[in-house]
């Protein structure tokens, strides 16, 4: 009864998120707290040749996509130097089991917690479907499924989330995408099932520069039988598509009004050094908040400050080292709170790789006063492809391990022709898995054969504020933490030199 109730409770959560989504004004990318740089990924030749690079093609990950810690028809590319015709070995992913740390006998047991199984694909390895179940102490119950369709550039066009009730799959939301002819997306519709029929929520829509830069953003809910405006942010960007400023706007007695806008600078390689914060206060623009970075030769972030605006003048709030490997691993960071006029631990994290630069622990600890304590882990294991294999989580009490789960991937590999790239990045080159999240764990795979050197990639909330960026080095396998993040939408910013792609994400913890 208690595992029903909780996947009932799941689902209560993703409807709520969902519609709550479909409610809000923005998809900005406004204020910044810190950013967090990631590592380099290890390259693998499944040809015994030189390797030249490595990327990753999975399926493109929509907004609702279910908290599966599914890598979704993860492709792994082996380019040429010459960028042409290439092969990539798969990792075609068939089940998902997680198991619950056991309290009583500090062993993980076999305890059963939840699966995902029945996962499908078209002809192109894209996930058509899979069925989310939960372990009721006696048998496998289904709890709910996931369906979707794409077009043929593989651009995810629609996502259907059915719950189980009554011993058969019952329509409970959806939403349609709409994409141009360099596969950016320009629009959303979401819809929940209401006696029988889909009624309206919410819908969105996007537009680019000629450098695929967006440019706008425009939401409106629906009220009873009309669209009504909601919210829209307009992004402006310089000679080297680097965001220099974002307004967002709100829609007021029949009127667009202003709320807040941020204001952004960059080195001579791109990397952002500061950004600013301002609120509209009905006649003028007045200081919230300034975030100011630094990066070291290898453009790794290497500190942030963040300070506030109060009284009239700037104050200092939180500052953040981060420290690397020669791999350019980022190996900690710490975070400290300015009281007092001293800077006082808070909390660090610390990240170990192995041989290949595979992350293989992320331990989470706070300050205490007087030492660190233990506050969550992270252990992952990976196979001899570098696929990831396994995932446990730990969680303390003091020194007690207080909660704690274990994943496991099932797949088989194939050996697949990838064609030749364009000079842009598209959304389908990105996934983000699991999406959602309900711990605030992700990991994001990339493929692209451009350079990629360069690119940033931030993440925000729905109010706009910056929770999280990093610079990726090379094709990367990235592990993001939002757990410190409550439940909800997040948007996903990656950004080259010549474009920027966005796509959402989710936390439903």
């Amino acid at each position: 009864m208690e595992k029903l109730l909780r996947c009932k409770k799941k689902v209560i959560i993703k409807k709520t998120i969902f519609l709550l989504a479909a409610a809000l004004s923005i998809n900005a990318f406004a204020q910044d707290s810190q950013p967090l740089t990631d590592r380099q990924y290890q390259i693998y030749n499944v040809d015994n040749q030189p390797p030249f690079g490595l990327a990753f093609i999975p399926k493109l990950n929509k907004f609702h996509s279910e908290n599966a810690e599914v890598a979704e028809n993860i492709k792994v590319e082996y380019l040429s130097s010459k960028m042409s015709k290439t092969k990539s070995l798969i990792p075609i992913l068939d089940s998902v089991y997680r198991w619950q740390w056991d309290t009583l006998t500090s062993t993980w047991g076999m305890k059963k917690y939840w699966r995902h199984i029945n996962i499908s694909y078209d002809a192109k390895n894209n996930m058509t479907s899979y069925i989310f179940q939960y372990w009721n102490d006696t048998v496998w119950k289904n709890c709910w499924q996931y369906t979707y369709t794409y077009d043929a550039n593989n651009n995810q066009t629609s996502e259907l989330f059915q719950t189980w009730e009554d011993s058969v799959w019952v329509n409970s939301d959806q939403a349609t995408f709409t994409f141009d002819v360099d596969n950016n997306q320009t629009s959303e519709l979401y819809q929940f099932w209401k006696n029988s029929i889909w009624v309206n929520s919410g819908q969105s829509a996007y537009t680019y520069d000629t450098k695929n830069n967006q440019t706008s953003y425009f939401h409106l809910v629906w009220n009873d039988s009309v669209w009504v405006n909601s919210g829209q942010s307009v992004y402006t960007y310089d000679a080297n598509n680097n965001q220099t400023s974002s307004l967002i706007l709100t829609w007021k007695d029949s009127a667009w009004v202003n709320s807040s806008q941020n204001t952004y600078t960059y080195d001579s390689n791109n990397n952002r050094t500061s950004i600013i914060i301002q609120n509209w206060n009905d006649s003028a623009w007045v200081n919230s908040s300034q975030n100011t970075y630094t990066y070291d030769g290898n453009n790794n972030l290497t500190s942030s400050l963040s300070i506030a605006w109060n009284g009239g003048e700037w104050v200092n709030s939180r500052q953040t080292t981060y420290t690397y490997d020669f791999n350019n691993n980022k190996t900690s960071y710490v975070v400290l709170y300015w009281m007092d006029s001293i800077w006082v631990n808070d909390q660090q994290i610390i990240y170990t790789y192995d041989s290949n630069n595979n992350r293989t622990s992320i331990l989470m600890q706070n300050w205490n006063s007087i030492y660190w304590v233990n506050s969550n882990q992270y252990n992952y294991s990976f196979d001899a492809n570098n696929f990831k294999k396994s995932a446990t989580y730990k969680s303390w009490f003091g020194s007690d391990i207080i909660f704690g789960d274990s994943t496991y991937y099932y797949f088989h590999t194939e050996i697949v022709d990838v064609k030749e790239s364009s000079p842009f990045i598209h959304q389908k080159e990105f996934t983000i898995y699991p999406n959602p999240s309900n711990n605030g764990k992700l990991t994001l795979f990339i493929n692209t054969q451009i350079s990629i050197q360069k690119t940033k990639i931030n993440i925000y909330n729905v109010l706009g504020e910056n929770v999280y960026s990093s610079i990726v080095h090379s094709f990367n396998n990235i592990d993001i933490d939002l757990s410190n993040q409550p439940s909800g939408i997040y948007f996903i910013k990656f950004q080259t030199e010549n474009n920027v792609v966005v796509q959402k994400i989710m936390v439903s913890k």
